[in-house]
Parts: C-alpha cells; structure tokens; sequence
C-alpha cells in the first residue's frame, strides 16, 4: 500500500495538481503529422469495415494500430 502523499503525487501530480513537463519527447513532428492524417482518414474516409463474421469478434470495438516505425495501418478484429 501506499501513503496518501505518494497516491497523491502519482495520481494528481502533487497537492497543487498535475503539471505538465513540457512537450512529450516520444511524439516527433512526423509521428504526430501520420497521426493526424491517420485520424482524418478515419473520420473523412469510407465507412468502418463491416462487422466480424465470427460471433465472438461481432461485438469487439475496431482498433486501428499505426507502426510508426514502418507507417503500417492495420485494424482489428
């Protein structure tokens, strides 16, 4: 278990609440451009694909994964 000050300090950041440390260094301004565009095509494309054939899949959210190491787009199930 932990103490109320520790709980504190990682749930809200401190008694003075969270605060930010500045820009998040694992997003690069190409990674956060094919987010970006990988959203607006999510959101401006074609429909979502049709739902799964399997009945366990039927009622599974789609996710769609971007590597951003080889700008892969895959989405599931």
């Amino acid at each position: 278990l932990r103490s109320r000050s520790e709980r504190d300090a990682l749930e809200t950041g401190g008694p003075d609440g969270p605060r930010p440390a500045g820009a998040w260094p694992l997003l690069t301004d190409h990674a956060h451009d094919a987010v970006a565009a990988l959203c607006r095509a999510l959101l401006d494309g074609p429909g979502a694909e049709p739902p799964a054939t399997g009945p366990a899949d039927r009622l599974l959210p789609q996710v769609t994964r971007l590597d951003l190491a080889t700008l892969q787009v895959r989405t599931y199930p």
